[in-house]
């Protein structure tokens, strides 16, 4: 798609793919955003970033924070992007489209952003300056719909902001995204004052968790003991590896991709099977594996003396023989 005008042809003939009735449903959908960009322009009479620059940029004195390649490529200190490319990370090169521009296309730096961030965190003014009216950033953090459920209890999305109700008993605010060669997250709690951004110049970042483990900390958490995921992630990590039956007579791998455990046999042409555990909890090593309709059960054992890890599935007990083999590499 060459220009607005495109864009707006190609939405406008996806009636068909309309599932739910507003509000029923949520899907995040960057055409959204989009869309409000040319919104932004036909009731303003602006260029959208003619429009960013004007009432946002400016006024929270974001002096280098750009939509634009040749405002960009005027900084001598700017990023590098990076595209990851079967599992490798290669040199790349943002991707300055007008298209993307409202819907993630803005570059920051994490200085910057923090002005961003402490308009939310002072009702809408920074330095004593009124960036948003009272009543349209209470507008703005009100939950629109509720979207799947969380780690921490029910979550809801707003007006471009996601709302988490109980993030260690308190409510925590938050907008992430990626372009594939560069990613950003913002997080903040109001009643705590507290905010914080983590951006990357590759795609995949794993800037939610980051920035909730760093909030954690400074509610007086201990991230790895108390934050859900980071426990889990802890607790799966040290599983992944080799493993064998006695005398080698059998053997399996357990992998780890995201934040799934996988059951495989060493042959290449054997399907992996998901691992998944009842509980994030490192006291309950129990975990399932789903055949058709029914979960069958397996068991991750630590002795407590030696350290050693078992892995009982089945009939046969797996004992873990070390980390992973290397991946064989692909002939050219």
């Amino acid at each position: 798609m060459s220009s607005s005008e495109d864009w707006l042809m190609h939405a406008n003939a996806a009636q068909g793919e309309v599932f739910d009735e507003p509000l029923k449903r949520f899907f995040y959908f960057n055409g959204g955003y989009a869309l409000l960009g040319l919104i932004i322009e036909a009731v303003s009479g602006m260029k959208y970033t003619e429009y960013m620059e004007e009432y946002i940029l400016k006024p929270l004195s974001m002096k280098r924070s750009t939509y634009l390649r040749e405002e960009f490529e005027k900084e001598d200190d700017r990023m590098t992007a990076y595209a990851t490319v079967k599992e490798v990370i290669k040199e790349s090169i943002h991707p300055f489209d007008e298209l993307i521009y409202a819907a993630g296309g803005l570059l920051s730096s994490i200085k910057e952003m923090e002005n961003y961030l402490q308009m939310f965190l002072n009702k809408g003014t920074f330095k004593g300056n009124e960036i948003l009216k009272p009543e349209s950033l209470k507008t703005m953090l009100e939950p629109m719909i509720e979207v799947p459920q969380g780690v921490f209890g029910k979550t809801y999305y707003c007006f471009g902001l996601g709302k988490t109700e109980d993030f260690f008993g308190e409510i925590l605010y938050t907008h992430g995204g990626s372009t594939a060669v560069s990613s950003a997250f913002l997080a903040f709690i109001p009643k705590q004052k507290m905010g914080v951004v983590v951006e990357g110049n590759v795609g995949a970042v794993q800037g939610g968790l980051i920035a909730q483990a760093i909030l954690a900390s400074l509610l007086g958490k201990n991230p790895m003991e108390d934050h859900p995921l980071l426990r889990l992630d802890s607790k799966l990590n040290q599983l992944v590896g080799s493993y064998q039956s006695y005398k080698g007579i059998n053997k399996v791998e357990i992998l780890k991709i995201g934040q799934v455990l996988y059951f495989k046999d060493p042959d290449e042409d054997c399907p992996s099977f998901p691992v998944i555990p009842y509980t994030d909890t490192t006291k309950n090593y129990k975990f399932w594996v789903p055949t058709g309709v029914t979960k069958f059960p397996c068991e991750f054992k630590i002795d407590s003396k030696t350290g050693k890890i078992s892995f009982v599935f089945e009939r046969t007990v797996y004992h873990k023989i070390g980390p992973l083999k290397p991946k064989k590499k692909e002939k050219k």
